[in-house]
């Protein structure tokens, strides 16, 4: 049984280059609520992973800093992301409770391979799924915000 809960980074600048676009204020203060969320719902993730696009590693460097955890740089888990690579990803990776930071469309679609429940990621929200088995519908939403 794992713990997974699913970010989506922060708002950010708009850019061509979609790789290196940065948080904008606004973003850089919706982590830090979200971070104090996690907080609340005393959530301490074995381990967080993070997409390697600017925002996101930004946005876990904000969540990091609240949570006293590293960030590992996860290449599966951007825009475009395969939701049976990233189960697959997971299932080796023996942690109990998992943080991923990451970008729609794949937060959203994640979410819906694991639960079935079709939820769209605003920017800095969570989404926290329990998972018997990583698999599509073997985990149960519980909550999100």
């Amino acid at each position: 049984i794992m713990e997974l809960l699913l970010m989506r980074h922060g708002s950010a600048q708009e850019s061509r280059n979609d790789f290196s676009r940065r948080l904008t204020a606004h973003g850089m203060e919706e982590v830090h609520l979200a971070a104090k969320s996690i907080s609340r719902h005393e959530f301490v993730p074995d381990i967080l992973f993070a997409s390697p696009l600017t925002r996101a590693q930004q946005t876990a460097e904000i969540v990091s800093s609240h949570l006293v955890i590293s960030a590992v740089e996860c290449d599966r888990i951007v825009p475009a992301g395969d939701c049976k690579q990233v189960c697959d990803f997971l299932d080796v990776c023996e942690a109990k409770k998992v943080l991923l930071v990451s970008h729609q469309p794949f937060v959203s679609l994640f979410i819906q391979y694991l639960t079935g429940e079709q939820i769209f990621m605003n920017t800095a929200s969570l989404s926290m799924i329990r998972v018997e088995t990583l698999c599509p519908g073997g985990g149960a939403l519980l909550w999100t915000e």
